[in-house]
């Protein structure tokens, strides 16, 4: 999930300090960093509001993900 790699670079964290300040261990934040693990919306929420992103912002390159792969939606349908 890139973006938030980019909002940890942004405020000039470390991977230690993002974890930190929304209550979550190093390993965890960085394998959703990675795309790893799917985000949460508990943890997407809190990073939301601590960092004043939207959850569309936070959440945008694993919904185009989504979509370019075709998962969750089938050809036609509205």
């Amino acid at each position: 999930m890139n973006n938030l790699k980019i909002i940890r670079e942004s405020n000039s964290l470390t991977l230690t300090d993002m974890a930190a300040s929304i209550g979550i261990s190093v390993q965890r934040y960085n394998a959703y960093e990675k795309g790893l693990r799917r985000l949460p919306p508990d943890i997407a929420i809190k990073v939301s509001t601590v960092y004043g992103k939207t959850l569309d912002y936070i959440y945008a390159n694993e919904l185009n993900d989504t979509f370019k792969n075709g998962s969750n939606c089938k050809k036609g349908s509205a």
